[in-house]
């Protein structure tokens, strides 16, 4: 790259106040990193990476650097925080009317929805033609299990010593159990690690996973992009399958990923960022909220019975202007969220999705913990290291017990344990398992053991989902109380955890006098939902805002308003910094598509970009951008045309865009609008 030297004046930012230096032509300044750079009314930060030596960009005459230095973007954004490229001007506001259309997707020949689930994941096809045809024919994939053909394959990965992907699903699960003892030491295991980005409190690109059978971490992302990666070949093999002349593309397929309603959005962009390193073009790529996706099922399949004229009884979908609950039930988490299907077919949502990790794995997690109350934790460590086939199938044992079990039929539950755990408990205490089930006092009520099957009371076994359906009932009461809700037309059911006898038995007794719904496919309605969103993603028309979202600015210092540690000087004039801009409010109803207020700045001169960082909290009226609630949920870098001026004003909003956060900057003078979504912080 050449530069032509110019002599543009710099102020280097010392102790809280720009300081004028005077350099010569393409002289870089000298002292503690990092510098901040006035260059042709635009200030830059330099903070040399090693071996790299900024140029100032009033010295170039191409595309400024950061094109070619990912290193200089991750500056510039930080730059945004505390440096003005803009000043606010008095707020325009824009309510009511029609919402702008948001940008066309790209022409596409089929939906590709991944339920890409704590438990289970899998994925339908609906081709564009045939959707036109009949909304609910897709294509699903069948994996093959030990017992037949399963609609899910269990969310596993097997990565080789060198952390090279190898298997998915039951073939992970079979490879695993195929390698010998030495080799299962050495390879990855990942499994039920979905979690991991609901209860990370920082979550960023540099998050890890620990695998099942090793004590070493890997980058969560590789991990979930390998698994993303691998669906999306089989996706190609099967439509290849179907017509070996297929010329179908990733590009040509829309694709939908499904998240949790109650996940951060941080942990939304991670997916996304995932998936882009899976090869998913982000043009390309849909986030379906998982309650969202399955209301949209629940919209279309059959569930109203009326008598027609002739005296028969027809099957229809859901009336119009029905307001229902959705609780979706997963195997981590529990989504509940409330919709009013509006005249023209379409969703909006009257309270934001709430919840929690109250999905199936927490019985699992209480069942583990019986087994080390029985056991022993040293015994269970031994079988989990030496025999690590042995305890999964254990796992998919106690998952059938748990989905069957119904405390009004059931008495005891038996089901196949490891014989190798007997044999363990009975070399560290030289007792048979009988023998030590007697002095073990109450961690053994209710528990016997019988050859290699484990019998558990129905009272025993039924505490086990006592956390689940604890938490449950207990948030189901708090939203009971809102006014907004009640009364409810019906509570539609889904999730894999829905399955479980007890859980639907639960909900039935809660809403006695409500309406009650259950798909006869609970588990796959979202991800049939997912499917019919790709086509339709303006299908939910207004959604509640979770979070207060807004971006940080740096605006006129005042003394009545702004806090004095906050205050830093910029020429002659003082100015606060880590200003939180309100753009999106807490608890406010949102048509998908909107802006609730337009923002005027002064963007920076002689760049082609402005960066927009965005901060979310969960307080109604956040001050600044600093405070300890607020989330920075990342930037969005939007290019600006080349006749951009200094002191040129553009127009700042942020857009509710369907499922995820979007960017819009319009320079005025130039009637350009540039979108952008929110690029992860991390």
């Amino acid at each position: 790259m050449n530069y032509q030297p110019v002599s543009p004046t710099y102020y280097v930012y010392v102790n809280g106040a720009f300081v004028p230096v005077a350099l010569a032509p393409g002289q870089i300044p000298c002292g503690p990193v990092p510098y901040y750079v006035y260059i042709n009314g635009a200030f830059v930060q330099v903070a040399p990476a090693p071996g790299y030596q900024p140029q100032p960009y009033g010295c170039m005459s191409v595309s400024p650097p950061y094109q070619q230095q990912p290193q200089q973007v991750q500056q510039l954004r930080q730059l945004q925080q505390h440096v003005p490229p803009a000043y606010q001007q008095p707020v325009r506001e824009e309510k009511g009317g029609v919402p702008p259309p948001l940008p066309p997707m790209k022409p596409y020949v089929m939906v590709c929805a991944i339920d890409f689930g704590t438990t289970y994941s899998g994925y339908v096809c609906s081709w564009t033609e045939e959707f036109k045809e009949d909304k609910l024919r897709m294509f699903c994939r069948t994996w093959k299990a030990e017992q037949g053909q399963t609609e899910k394959t269990p969310t596993v990965a097997l990565f080789d010593p060198d952390m090279n992907f190898k298997y998915f699903g039951y073939e992970a699960e079979e490879g695993y159990a195929n390698l010998k003892p030495d080799e299962k030491k050495l390879w990855y295991l990942f499994q039920k690690f979905k979690m991991k980005l609901y209860e990370a409190e920082d979550l960023s690109l540099e998050a890890t996973l620990r695998a099942f059978n090793r004590n070493d971490v890997k980058p969560a992302v590789i991990v979930i992009a390998e698994i993303l990666k691998y669906l999306k070949a089989d996706v190609l093999a099967q439509v290849k399958r179907r017509d070996s002349k297929s010329m179908v593309a990733t590009d040509m397929i829309r694709w939908v990923l499904t998240v949790p309603a109650i996940w951060s959005d941080k942990a939304k962009i991670f997916m996304r960022s995932a998936a882009e390193q899976a090869g998913i073009d982000k043009e390309d790529l849909l986030l379906a909220l998982e309650p969202e996706a399955a209301a949209l099922y629940c919209r279309h399949i059959k569930v109203d019975m009326t008598a027609s004229v002739v005296g028969r009884t027809e099957n229809k979908p859901l009336k119009s202007e029905t307001k229902f609950m959705v609780a979706d039930l997963g195997g981590g988490t529990a989504d509940i969220t409330v919709y009013r299907k509006t005249e023209g077919g379409a969703l909006r949502e009257l309270h934001p999705p709430t919840g929690g990790h109250w999905g199936g794995t927490t019985v699992d997690e209480a069942f583990q913990k019986m087994l080390v109350a029985i056991f022993g934790g040293e015994t269970i460590d031994i079988a989990k290291e030496e025999y690590p086939g042995e305890m999964l199938s254990l796992q998919h044992n106690f998952e059938c017990a748990k989905r069957y079990f119904n405390p009004s039929e059931n008495g005891e539950v038996s089901f196949r344990i490891p014989a190798v755990l007997g044999e363990i408990l009975e070399r560290l205490t030289g007792q048979s398992i009988q023998e030590y089930m007697k002095g073990i006092g109450p961690s053994g009520d209710g528990v016997s053991f019988i050859a290699d099957k484990m019998s558990i009371s129905k009272v025993r076994f039924e505490s086990l989902f006592s956390t689940s359906l604890d938490n449950m009932i207990q948030h189901l009461n708090g939203l009971m109380e809102n006014i907004n809700i009640m009364p409810l037309d019906a509570v539609v059911l889904v999730g894999g955890f829905s399955e479980a006898k007890i859980i639907r038995s639960r909900f039935e007794d809660f809403f006695s006098e409500t309406r009650f719904i259950s798909p006869n496919d609970p588990s796959m309605a979202v991800l049939k939902g997912a499917a019919l969103f790709g086509h339709e993603p303006l299908a939910i028309t207004s959604r509640v805002c979770k979070y207060t979202y807004g971006i940080a600015v740096t605006v006129p210092f005042k003394v009545e308003k702004h806090d004095e540690k906050r205050r830093v000087k910029i020429g002659d004039d003082f100015f606060c910094d880590d200003v939180f801009d309100i753009h999106l409010r807490k608890g406010e109803p949102v048509a998908v598509g909107s802006q609730q207020v337009v923002k005027r700045f002064s963007a920076p001169v002689n760049q082609n970009h402005v960066i927009v960082e965005v901060y979310a909290s969960p307080d109604n009226n956040p001050k600044y951008v600093s405070e300890e609630k607020c989330i920075k949920l990342g930037s969005a870098v939007v290019a600006l045309s080349e006749k951009h001026k200094k002191d040129d004003p553009i127009d700042v909003k942020i857009i509710y865009a369907g499922t995820e956060l979007e960017v819009q900057v319009l320079e005025v003078s130039a009637n350009k609008m540039s979108r952008a979504k929110v690029k992860f912080v991390g």
